[in-house]
């Protein structure tokens, strides 16, 4: 899979305008830059993104696009470097409107050449940060800098200007802006991070090239820090049937997951029966703390009582109930997240593990491989679609990223479970029930060239009970005491701990019934 390369724009963006990087903010972007392809692009020549930043970052960085790309780093080594100069008479045309401009204050340097561009401002160069903010704010009422260049832009057809950080507008040759750094890179590759992605900012010669999935226009530096760290979250489906509250389910999920995961982006996907039911049982409060992202849904009318699934309470209750939660396929339509872990809600928490998945190099990982918790029971109708089929990839718990490959599969999803009857004569799956491990399947198949196992498995173990099987308790936010059913043994249990790590649990009522306790301990 393709290697993900992280643009940030520096002046507005990574620091306060004309000002250095934040220290803890610093920590964190040296760590980050590590471990990704970091490029810095900037209107700034390289002395000053030096003082901004300093010299461990500007090295860590993959490369660092000076000047709008007119003066390129690589290793610290220049590899380009533009060397154009603002015309004479362009020159005198913005000291005419400098001369002219109601705003009075003025402090010094008002055109500032670097290389393969200009940087001209009303205030001046020496502004300190006081004076910054009064032209700012004038700027803001007034638009002058986006006047500025309109009628620049429109003497000077060769040329453009830009509107950057606070005080400035950057001038260059047509073509030497900003956007020309994407003609290094595979433009699917990029996620773009910068202050001034508008129409007239510097910026959005980059931002305009790329899909609004691609781009973060950031307010400032504490505004990108929050962005990148509220960019992945976590994303499930819940819709009752008449005994089983996966709403419920995934409230405790939740709440496990902002205890042992850190994370508080949750997204659930319900409908208006099953919220309205967890509203009297749990109340709103409670609901609210859970899940910050709630989006509800019609159950899916074309499913209504015709996808039958067979729920084992143990081995002594068998019922036939209606299964609703099948519209995971709409899961990157409605995930506001650039990185997104797709879980059931069944699917527990104990553990940090999913951790590891952020940042993954892989666009897309599931798993086809599980493990059961017994170690000694087999399935033979859990590997494959039928006996001599594909393999089945459980859609247990799916990492995907915001890519065209990735909605591409998802497509191919929805369009699985929108001709069932074709692809299950096509791909010969066990049964007439639509399960979304069916549907992942068969687009992990077609996706990967037809190719069995062709898409990555997630870097954790899935973990998997049976519905044979019971819970005794809820120890903790990371434990619980299960009875386990022997081997060829109906109704013969083993009592074991299972601690520290994430279990799909397969008897959804045996979930329900420590639900209250799971709350508990997780809230």
């Amino acid at each position: 899979m393709k290697e993900i390369n992280y643009l940030f724009d520096v002046d507005g963006t990574l620091t306060p305008s004309r000002g250095v990087i934040d220290s803890e903010f610093k920590k964190w972007f040296i760590n980050f830059a590590s471990v990704k392809s970091v490029i810095l692009v900037t209107g700034s020549d390289r002395d000053k993104t030096l003082q901004q930043l300093g010299e461990s970052i500007y090295k860590k960085c993959k490369r660092v696009y000076n000047c709008s790309g007119n003066d390129v780093y690589e290793q610290d080594k220049q590899i380009k470097f533009n060397d154009w100069k603002l015309p004479i008479d362009a020159q005198q045309w913005l000291q005419f409107k400098l001369d002219h401009s109601p705003f009075d204050l003025r402090t010094g340097l008002h055109f500032e050449h670097r290389t393969g561009m200009c940087n001209f401002s009303v205030v001046g160069r020496n502004a300190n940060q006081e004076e910054r903010k009064q032209y700012y704010n004038y700027d803001c009422d007034t638009n002058e800098r986006i006047k500025i260049a309109e009628a620049f832009n429109k003497k000077y057809p060769d040329l453009q200007a830009k509107v950057g950080g606070e005080t400035g507008l950057d001038i260059f040759p047509i073509g030497c802006d900003k956007g020309q750094v994407l003609q290094d890179f595979d433009i699917d590759t990029v996620k773009f991070f910068g202050d001034r992605c508008d129409p007239q900012g510097n910026d959005y010669p980059i931002s305009n090239l790329l899909k609004p999935h691609q781009v973060y226009a950031v307010k400032n530096w504490k505004h990108c820090w929050e962005f990148y760290k509220m960019s992945k979250g976590f994303m499930m489906f819940a819709h009752n049937n008449s005994e089983i509250d996966y709403l419920k389910l995934a409230v405790v999920n939740s709440l496990l997951i902002q205890k042992n995961l850190g994370v508080k982006n949750i997204t659930v996907v319900t409908d208006p029966f099953s919220l309205e039911h967890a509203e009297k049982t749990l109340g709103k409060k409670l609901i609210k703390k859970a899940i910050n992202n709630l989006i509800v849904v019609n159950k899916d009318k074309k499913f209504k009582n015709t996808n039958i699934r067979l729920y084992k309470d143990t081995s002594h209750t068998v019922k036939n109930l209606s299964f609703y939660n099948v519209n995971r396929c709409d899961a990157y339509d409605l995930s506001p997240y650039d990185e997104t872990i797709l879980l059931d809600a069944d699917y527990l928490i104990l553990s940090n593990t999913l951790n590891q998945c952020w940042g993954h190099n892989n666009e897309l990982m599931m798993n086809w491989k599980y493990q059961d918790i017994m170690f000694e029971r087999k399935d033979p109708s859990l590997k494959r679609l039928y006996d001599m089929g594909i393999t089945m990839y459980w859609a247990t718990v799916v990492y995907f990223r915001k890519t065209d490959y990735v909605e591409s599969f998802f497509n191919l999803v929805k369009h699985v479970k929108n001709n069932p009857q074709y692809y299950r004569d096509l791909y010969k799956w066990q049964g007439t029930l639509y399960r979304n491990d069916y549907s992942f399947s068969i687009a992990a198949h077609m996706m990967s060239g037809f190719v069995d196992k062709g898409i990555p498995q997630l870097p954790t173990t899935l973990y998997k009970s049976f519905d044979t099987d019971d819970i005794h308790s809820a120890v903790d936010s990371n434990s619980i005491i299960m009875y386990l059913e022997k081997p060829k043994e109906p109704g013969n249990f083993i009592l074991s701990k299972w601690s520290d790590i994430d279990l799909h649990v397969m008897n959804k009522w045996a979930i329900n019934r420590i639900s209250n306790n799971l709350l508990e301990y997780a809230n």
